[in-house]
């Protein structure tokens, strides 16, 4: 068995290059199982990659299952796919009626209109009527950090995950809000973070809060609320932020999706509708768009004239290039000295950082355009990396990242 992140398979059957490629050489007459489909990629991307699973199923006797509580019917979507197809169902329709009716009486979302800035934000945590604990999720790890450090600062009990930590920090904070979620004397106290908190981790909070993005995020992020349905159907508020230099900041790449879902709570009721049937809706609705569809477009154009290196650029799940910054000191010191180091180690004990900010950070090369160095202040228990970055004044302005 083979398991690797939406990321790597995705962009590797995009890939032009052969050592990327030679990964699929034992993918012939596999199964694969793609968890929480409805999120793994962009819904621009869908129509290339719904081509290349039919070639996977029909050519190389793969089978493929698509898996998720949520998950968007865009195969039955002519945006997507023409002409719509159908797929046969694993869940049966009885069990999925009565998981969807269910799901209502476990959540319930509502839009916050006025942007709020850090103070803002903290107050309408920490001074709401809600019942604790709260997670939040912000589209960027500066304004998680932000979040965070400001509703330290003013003496409320936060915890904070995102990718600003090492693998090896985010597995023990993780530990520790397990340990505290099971604890039911902590009381008030919230965990700050980003999307990294949304999938994957058996979290169970009373209140959530996130900033408006991707309908499939937002629908995410209720998995980690109320996820055996004790309660009353708890709150999940979806907020925008004031952006401004040295604070929050604001995601390029979701800026579409996220006045999609804008859209969804001013002209439906939200809470009436499935998760699946919303995240499906929302899919349409962003399709429809004329930058996504371009953008969908020019990779369906490159792949038919057989360009291949234009596909391997178009298609980016996640936008964005980076190097690797080891943070352990010593570990990076082994690299130096071209020692024997366990790859898993390398990956635990280091972050991943935005190529263009290499020289601004000041990371220092170990194998150069590959690996690097931290050498600013980075701190495991609560900021990571953004800790160096905030003492060195290096935080970035408030505009759309990536746009």
């Amino acid at each position: 068995m083979t398991v690797t992140t939406a990321v790597q398979f995705f962009e590797t059957l995009a890939s032009n290059h052969p050592a990327r490629l030679r990964k699929l050489h034992e993918l012939p007459g596999s199964a694969i199982l793609i968890d929480e489909a409805h999120a793994a990629i962009p819904s621009w991307l869908w129509p290339q990659t719904w081509v290349w699973l039919r070639e996977l199923t029909e050519q190389w006797g793969c089978h493929v299952v698509l898996a998720s509580g949520s998950l968007a019917r865009f195969w039955a979507m002519k945006e997507i796919v023409d002409p719509p197809q159908s797929l046969p169902e694993l869940v049966p329709e009885h069990v999925r009626s009565a998981a969807q009716g269910a799901e209502r009486q476990r959540i319930h979302y509502v839009r916050e209109d006025a942007p709020m800035d850090p103070n803002g934000l903290d107050r309408h945590i920490f001074e709401g009527d809600r019942p604790w604990p709260c997670v939040v999720v912000l589209n960027t790890v500066q304004s998680a950090v932000v979040l965070a450090e400001t509703c330290r600062k003013m003496g409320h009990a936060v915890s904070h995950l995102s990718t600003a930590l090492a693998p090896r920090d985010r597995d023990a904070i993780v530990e520790k809000v397990k340990k505290k979620l099971k604890d039911k004397a902590h009381g008030k106290w919230a965990l700050i973070g980003t999307s990294c908190i949304e999938a994957g981790l058996d979290f169970d909070f009373r209140s959530a809060v996130r900033e408006t993005g991707p309908a499939t995020s937002m629908v995410q992020l209720g998995g980690r609320l109320n996820r055996n349905a004790r309660q009353a159907p708890e709150l999940l508020a979806v907020v925008s932020l004031k952006i401004g230099r040295g604070g929050f900041t604001e995601l390029g790449a979701i800026k579409t999706p996220a006045k999609v879902l804008d859209q969804c709570f001013q002209h439906l009721d939200v809470n009436a509708l499935p998760p699946a049937e919303l995240c499906t809706l929302a899919m349409r609705k962003e399709l429809q768009e004329e930058a996504l569809r371009q953008k969908a477009a020019q990779i369906r154009s490159a792949e038919d004239k057989r360009e291949f290196p234009e596909v391997t650029a178009l298609y980016q799940v996640i936008d964005e290039d980076t190097v690797t910054a080891v943070v352990d000191k010593e570990l990076a010191e082994r690299l130096r000295r071209h020692e024997r180091v366990d790859p898993l180690d390398v990956i635990k004990c280091s972050v991943r950082i935005r190529r263009s900010k290499v020289g601004e950070y000041s990371l220092t090369p170990i194998i150069e355009d590959e690996i690097y160095e931290w050498t600013l202040k980075y701190d495991p228990e609560v900021l990571g990396y953004m800790a160096g970055v905030f003492e060195a004044g290096l935080t970035d302005p408030g505009r759309f990242l990536g746009a």
